[in-house]
């Protein structure tokens, strides 16, 4: 694979492929780690009167058939706000499209945004846990603090601000891999982003016309 699309990261001795299409790979445990996906989130704008296109739900589903085939996993890891709010008609479809990676585990770290009732996640294959450990890593939705484990949590939408020489200004979105917590950016459209300060010895890579680039910190 061409490493301007992923980059290997080395957390706690587990070895992660970072992709500019915004997905984790953790080669020990074979899994496809995608935080934020917030299906339903463009049905839920257009019934509330802000005209979002349907595309924009097939384009999640696209992007996330050519994350799993590109890796083949064992299992697939949402790791929080896979729904957006209440049932809408898009997580039906999102059921409908998970049918064809029935033998693919799946697992979902519940995130704030997740308050489908438990059978729409149990029809959908979908095992729901508040965490999930691979050795000395502690996969959350949101950031927590630990002594123990390495945390890697969504939630935040991660960006960076970039400024150039005549003061213009690019936001990106990013992973960010501190000394203690790192975080990966949201997978679904229309999600938006919060900017992270970026601290001294921290890593990491923006995602700038689908290619990862390591800015210096």
């Amino acid at each position: 694979m061409d490493s301007r699309f992923f980059q290997e990261v080395v957390i706690n001795g587990e070895h992660l492929q970072i992709f500019a299409s915004k997905v984790v790979f953790h080669h020990e445990s074979q899994s496809l780690i995608i935080s934020d996906l917030h299906i339903g989130k463009a049905a839920h704008f257009r019934a509330n009167a802000i005209p979002i296109p349907t595309i924009a739900n097939k384009e999640n589903f696209w992007r996330l058939v050519e994350a799993i085939e590109k890796v083949n996993p064992r299992k697939l890891i949402f790791l929080g706000d896979l729904s957006h709010s209440k049932w809408n008609t898009e997580w039906d479809d999102f059921k409908d499209f998970l049918k064809q990676y029935d033998t693919v585990e799946k697992l979902l770290i519940k995130g704030n945004h997740d308050i489908l009732h438990s059978k729409e996640y149990e029809e959908a294959g979908i095992n729901v846990m508040p965490f999930w450990k691979t050795g000395k890593v502690l996969w959350t939705h949101e950031p927590i603090d630990s002594e123990e484990f390495y945390v890697i949590s969504g939630h935040l939408h991660p960006a960076v601000r970039l400024v150039g020489s005549a003061k213009q200004s690019l936001r990106l979105p990013c992973f960010c891999f501190g000394e203690r917590q790192g975080y990966i950016p949201a997978f679904g459209q229309f999600t938006g982003t919060a900017l992270y300060q970026p601290k001294e010895g921290d890593q990491i890579w923006v995602i700038a016309n689908d290619s990862l680039v390591k800015i210096p910190t």
